[in-house]
């Protein structure tokens, strides 16, 4: 089974987890009286908000183009990447896409880049890139097309697995408006002990099954991701095996934060 796929049935699964735990959470206010590797081929879209019947709705007819551009840069030690593997979530006005789902897949050239064309203006565009045994720990700024958006380049550097750091001196300074998360991913002993996990796959997702940044977690479970928006709430997932957890960290949210998995 491909990694990509892995990913997607992991995202459901803690899609899942978090309906159940916030259904749960539902269910006791009212109780009580208060209130409340390869990629697989992306699947189609959800129907976008306004539209009239499910039964008609044409998904790539709802996909907007438009004369702009986004180039994604991919490096790794400064060193143009070829033939990695890239994609991008392009959020239209209530309806969002995987360029790969509505372009084909997509990869970059000798130089280490790849332009994503025919975005129309008022997008959000999203960008990744992945090979085997390379993260991307940094994400990528999200871009917002403008009407006057010609070509926006953005760099994904990559870093190899063997070499990711949870060192904040092992990855560039934050920029303004973004932050670094960082933590201990573990598992629970028993009722007092806690165990650090190793080489757990940990992420942050701008939107659901596509990643943003991703690291892996050291000897001693710690990890750090940057490039995470400083005013937006995000999910950062951690798995290992079918083992999931995740955290939601808020802007204001002190570090360092927790991840546990279940034994």
């Amino acid at each position: 089974m491909s990694r990509r796929l892995l990913r997607f049935g992991r995202s459901v699964v803690i899609h899942i987890m978090r309906i159940a735990v916030l259904s749960a959470a539902f269910a006791l206010t009212v109780a009580c009286g208060g209130k409340s590797s390869a990629p697989a081929a992306p699947t189609p879209p959800a129907q976008p908000a306004g539209s009239s019947s499910s039964a008609s709705f044409d998904p790539r007819a709802a996909v907007q183009a438009g004369p702009s551009a986004v180039t994604i840069n991919v490096t790794e030690d400064g060193r143009p990447l070829g033939g990695v593997d890239v994609n991008a979530w392009v959020q239209q006005s209530g309806f969002g896409y995987s360029y790969w789902w509505a372009r084909g897949r997509a990869s970059t050239d000798a130089s280490g880049q790849f332009q994503f064309n025919n975005l129309a203006a008022g997008s959000k565009v999203y960008v990744q890139a992945w090979r085997s045994g390379l993260v991307q720990q940094c994400a990528s700024p999200v871009v917002l097309i403008g009407g006057d958006t010609a070509n926006t380049v953005m760099d994904a550097q990559l870093v190899s697995e063997s070499k990711v750091s949870a060192s904040s001196s092992s990855v560039p300074p934050d920029r303004p408006g973004f932050r670094s998360i960082f933590g201990t991913l573990v598992e629970t002993v028993d009722d007092r002990t806690k165990r650090s996990i190793t080489n757990g796959v940990v992420d942050y997702e701008p939107t659901m099954d596509f990643t943003g940044a991703e690291t892996r977690s050291d000897a001693e479970g710690r990890f750090l991701l940057c490039g995470i928006p400083d005013n937006e709430t995000v999910y950062i997932n951690a798995w290992l095996g079918r083992r999931y957890g995740y955290v939601k960290v808020t802007p204001d949210m002190a570090m360092p934060i927790e991840i546990v998995l279940p034994l």
